[in-house]
């Protein structure tokens, strides 16, 4: 999470004009590649019920960013709301499985103080 936000910061960076959009894209793509080498090295480490989690918090952050897309596409197409910003898109699907994780692990029981 931790590199894609920085590949994120670099890509808000570059819609402000301090980085050019290939350094920005360059350096988002390289986060994105970074966090998923790190997940892979780090994968057999994981028990039984983080990977129980991971996929449950997978699973409900697909379902949310798609309903939301979904839902709307649909209004916009209507003329209702505005159409999908492209940086509406990045929130989306950077937001989404942290607040599912926080959803899962609430559900779980794991929010509340011993």
């Amino acid at each position: 999470m931790i590199m894609t936000g920085c590949g994120l910061i670099a890509v808000i960076a570059a819609d402000e004009g301090t980085i050019s959009g290939l350094w920005a894209i360059a350096l988002f793509v390289a986060s994105v590649i970074g966090s998923i080498i790190i997940y892979i090295v780090q994968r057999k480490h994981y028990d039984e019920l983080l990977n129980a989690l991971g996929t449950e918090a997978a699973a409900l952050a697909f379902y949310m960013i798609g309903s939301a897309m979904l839902l709307w596409s649909a209004f916009a197409a209507f003329g209702f709301v505005v159409p999908i910003t492209p940086f509406a898109l990045i929130a989306m699907t950077a937001g989404g499985p942290m607040v599912s994780t926080f959803i899962v692990a609430s559900r779980k029981g794991m929010m509340t103080p011993r």
